[in-house]
């Protein structure tokens, strides 16, 4: 799971569009139900992980809300509204921009932690030492 989040944030980062960034949100989703999973076991471990996700599922949440809105918008306007519409899309665009930046700092943020989890995990005592090496 960790490396399906990181492997959709590397592509995310590349290339910010909805598409990649909603992929990302339903990886980080699925991560996070897999670690509350794992939560009664491994509660401290499991506990740092979420400190890190949580955020970034939220800012993830948020954009895609506003991929929603502004697809909703351009399709549900009408003639006699288009200068209202242009206005609002565009507000909606300056919003998404700053959330989107906001996102990427998240995203480099986790990148760096799901590194550093990924080598305590492998060079550790954890009871989820992996069989696999480090990329």
């Amino acid at each position: 799971q960790v490396e399906t989040v990181e492997e959709l944030a590397e592509a995310a980062l590349a290339e910010p569009t909805p598409p990649a960034m909603h992929r990302l949100r339903i990886a980080v989703k699925r991560f996070r139900y897999a670690l509350e999973f794992l939560e009664p076991a491994l509660p401290a471990q499991t506990a740092v992980i979420r400190d890190a996700l949580v955020p970034l599922q939220t800012g993830l949440g948020d954009l895609h809300d506003l991929d929603v809105q502004l697809v909703l918008v351009g399709r549900h306007a009408s003639p006699g509204s288009l200068r209202a519409t242009a206005d609002l899309l565009q507000q909606l665009h300056a919003v998404r921009a700053r959330k989107a930046a906001a996102l990427t700092e998240k995203l480099r943020s986790w990148e760096e932690e799901a590194t550093a989890l990924r080598t305590q995990i492998l060079l550790g005592p954890s009871p989820l030492r992996l069989e696999k090496r480090i990329r």
